[in-house]
């Protein structure tokens, strides 16, 4: 599915990786809201416009496996004895020939991003996180809920019919209030009911997305109620729709 919208955020991300300066950048928002499909959209238009290595770290998971890997593409040998921690640390440690942007994603927090830091300027970092107080040495962005406009074309991109876009798309949006995840449930499960020969039908709109706290300084979504009634495409978007986000 191409990118749709945040034309404002992509821009201002891109200017940031296009400047010298090597500060650590961090988007923050709600889960859900789309950090990740921006970052991984700039990460990519960024290689095309400069080149270097782009590595995707996921600390949903252990960052270790990202960062291993990271090091066989940059052909650095690990010892034999070494283990896989130290040998991700030692990467980091590395200064790599060009220039490396490290995209970070879902980091807990400044806490758990520290030790992964590279002390290199070669390396650029680029985070996204649902934690919104960081120090001010980190450049801090947030990124809001997606736009009506941006959303309706986001709708209209999934929803390959173009009469049930017009029908739903509405109702799409007004029930996403925002949050990418739940946009991109609904009108996948519109789709491919409309793929099936079915009729895609909301059912009533609930109390909607709402933040709810994953600790001190996290905002998530919970979206109570359900996708489009015709749900069978719907289950892995759905659950995709609360924290981490993946869109």
């Amino acid at each position: 599915m191409p990118f749709v919208g945040r034309v404002h955020e992509l821009k201002t991300l891109l200017a940031l990786l296009a400047e010298a300066d090597p500060s650590v950048i961090v988007l923050h928002g709600m889960s859900g809201v789309g950090k990740t499909r921006l970052v991984v959209e700039s990460a990519r238009r960024h290689h095309e416009r400069s080149g270097g290595n782009v590595a995707f770290v996921d600390f949903r998971v252990d960052p270790v496996a990202n960062l291993v890997q990271l090091g066989r593409s940059l052909q650095i040998e690990r010892a034999q004895d070494e283990k896989l921690q130290d040998f991700a640390l030692r990467v980091l440690g590395h200064a790599p020939s060009q220039p490396t942007l490290l995209v970070y994603n879902d980091v807990p927090d400044p806490e758990g991003l520290s030790p992964w830091l590279p002390p290199h300027p070669a390396f650029r970092v680029l985070v996204t996180t649902t934690y919104a107080h960081w120090p001010a040495h980190y450049r801090l962005h947030e990124v809001p809920g997606m736009p009506d406009g941006d959303a309706d074309a986001l709708i209209r991109a999934i929803i390959r019919n173009s009469s049930v876009a017009e029908r739903v798309g509405g109702d799409v949006r007004t029930r996403g209030r925002g949050i990418t995840v739940q946009i991109v449930a609904d009108a996948t499960a519109a789709d491919y009911a409309t793929r099936h020969g079915r009729m895609p039908v909301l059912p009533p709109i609930a109390a909607g997305p709402k933040a709810a706290s994953n600790g001190p300084g996290h905002c998530s979504t919970t979206t109570p109620g359900r996708s489009f009634a015709w749900r069978r495409s719907s289950r892995r978007a759905t659950r995709r729709s609360t924290c981490p986000e993946t869109y």
